[in-house]
């Protein structure tokens, strides 16, 4: 009886081994292909906004301001501590705790949309950020694979 429990964990664990292997291809074999894609984060050390443009008479009155988004770059300094806690809040209550993903959030929201076949978000703050400078909002495996590495490439 021992010989073939034997057999079998020694069969079950090449199996196991063989397994891992092809998962790590898997994942290697994504990384590579999506690294060519991907934007890198040190772009953001160029990163400027769009803002408004205005044109100011001799006297130094506007004449006119003109955009497609009406935005004014504030420091984080700028910003008041209340809607910091209020946004961390609201959107991503262990932002201080994480590396940029929340791996139990993301592994329980990837197994119910599997489950369910729909697309539910679990986004960090961190991730929310990647999407929205460097990539779309496609609600695609692909552009949610490149999020999590974005997220996991910046500075924390």
């Amino acid at each position: 009886m021992a010989h073939y429990v034997v057999r079998i964990a020694r069969k079950a664990g090449i199996v196991l081994l063989f397994v891992l292997a092809i998962g790590a291809g898997v994942l290697s074999g994504m990384l590579f292909a999506s690294s060519a894609d991907r934007p890198q984060v040190s772009a953001l050390d160029d990163y400027a906004p769009s803002t408004i443009t205005r044109v100011y008479a001799a006297n130094g009155d506007v004449v006119g301001e003109f955009a497609i988004e009406r935005r004014v770059v504030i420091t984080y300094e700028q910003i008041s501590p209340l809607l910091r806690q209020a946004i961390i809040a609201a959107e991503d209550k262990n932002f201080d705790t994480h590396i940029g993903l929340s791996v139990p959030r993301t592994v329980v929201t990837a197994v119910t949309d599997l489950m369910r076949r729909q697309r539910h978000g679990a986004s960090t703050l961190t991730q929310q950020l990647a999407r929205n400078l460097f990539l779309t909002n496609e609600k695609t495996w692909s552009r949610k694979f490149n999020e999590l590495l974005l997220s996991l490439e910046g500075p924390r």
